[in-house]
């Protein structure tokens, strides 16, 4: 339980206050600068995908294969490929602007401030990642918070001497990214080059695919559902503000799991309850800030419940999707595991691309996680038992037949 709210409290710093610092910015300078997080939420899909890949892939390939290279080489090839990827998203900034039905002059230059910041603080997850996997939670939550707060403080101050964008801009990122250089710096040590993108690919294949639908899902669903106009476009923007940094979270109970098995520490009955536990505190830090926030930011509330509503179904059955997605992943099979999440996001593709509908993505995200619980259930109680030690085994093929 302790390294279940470890986690999810540096994950939780980690993903707050970016949603607080646009917030705090759309009070500052142009309440429409908020809806910058919705517009730019795809993209979190994007820098999802190469933490996977560059940092938790390599942190489970250095302990289950013992290689002490793999963390260090992934993270130097992980930098230049997401530096390439970001830039070609800054460069492009106006057509995705346009893509997604918003006015590229209100947004264009805090657009390409987010896809910038997301870069940066890509490489520091990077490290973030580095320091969970050692065990160093509480030394990993001090940065979180540490660059963080420099990231808000910067930014909010900067915009309160300033109305200058590219000064606010131009400040907060060459602050922060002093911040992550030192870090890599102090992180760094020498090492031998050892990149093989196959093999992290491998341990994460589930939530690389997973998130790659996700872009697909929010790319194509939001652009969708932004064309039934302001009043929707900023009813949603609010409810993803209000519940991002508990979804980010809540990737603690994945955390975790995938950490404990590395160490063949993984206890299912402690583990499940854990999860139920902390997602009771992720439900009432979703309905509190809602709730108090909605009116200072003229929400029609109507409309905004109803994207509350399928968030909170989804989170009723997430700590089992979020404990038997690791657990297939790396104890069942990894081909199936893959391929049944690419089918569910292909579901949920389909639902946010041809439901004509504001609410598409929300009413995709609620039947592909009730299917996907579904199915990891009936595996479950088919397949596996609980043994005295609380650990979750196969069971034997005599009783497989019996059940």
């Amino acid at each position: 339980m302790k390294r279940l709210f470890r986690i999810a409290s540096g994950l939780f710093i980690f993903s707050l206050f970016p949603v607080v610092s646009w917030l705090l910015l759309g009070l500052t300078l142009d309440k429409s600068l908020v809806n910058i997080f919705s517009l730019t939420y795809p993209i979190q899909f994007i820098w999802a995908i190469l933490k996977s890949i560059f940092a938790t892939g390599a942190n489970i390939k250095q302990i289950k294969e013992k290689n002490p290279n793999a963390v260090l080489s992934s993270m130097t090839i992980g930098i230049v490929v997401s530096a390439v990827v970001f830039g070609i998203l800054a460069v492009f900034v106006d057509n995705y602007i346009g893509y997604m039905n918003m006015d590229v002059e209100t947004y264009r230059d805090f657009t390409l401030y987010s896809i910038l910041s997301l870069f940066v603080q890509l490489i520091f997850g990077f490290v973030l990642e580095k320091l969970y996997f050692e065990e160093k939670e509480k030394l990993g939550n001090i940065h979180s918070f540490a660059f963080n707060s420099l990231n808000l403080v910067i930014l909010i101050v900067t915009s309160l001497i300033t109305k200058n964008p590219t000064i606010i801009i131009a400040v907060t990122l060459v602050s922060i990214s002093v911040y992550v250089i030192g870090l890599l710096i102090w992180q760094y040590r020498k090492f031998k080059f050892d990149f093989n993108i196959l093999s992290n690919f491998k341990y994460e294949s589930m939530t690389i695919c997973s998130n790659l639908l996700m872009f697909i899902i929010y790319f194509l669903g939001f652009s969708n559902a932004f064309q039934a106009g302001n009043e929707y476009i900023v009813a949603l923007n609010f409810e993803v503000l209000v519940t991002d940094s508990q979804w980010d979270a809540c990737v603690a109970i994945s955390t975790a799991v995938k950490i404990d098995i590395s160490y063949d520490k993984f206890d299912y009955k402690k583990s499940l309850k854990n999860a139920f536990m902390f997602m009771g505190v992720v439900v009432l830090c979703v309905l509190i800030p809602f709730f108090s926030l909605y009116n200072i930011y003229q929400v029609n509330l109507q409309i905004a419940l109803i994207y509350l509503s399928m968030d909170l179904l989804d989170m009723a059955i997430t700590p089992f999707n979020y404990i038997y997605k690791p657990f297939y992943q790396l104890k069942f099979s990894a081909i199936f595991t893959t391929i049944f999440a690419v089918g569910e996001k292909t579901l949920r593709v389909l639902l946010s691309v041809f439901l004509y509908s504001a609410f598409c993505t929300g009413i995709g995200q609620v039947i592909a996680s009730y299917i996907q619980v579904i199915v990891y259930l009936i595996i479950r109680f088919k397949l596996f038992k609980i043994n005295k030690e609380g650990v979750l085994e196969r069971k034997t093929v005599k009783q497989v037949e019996t059940t």
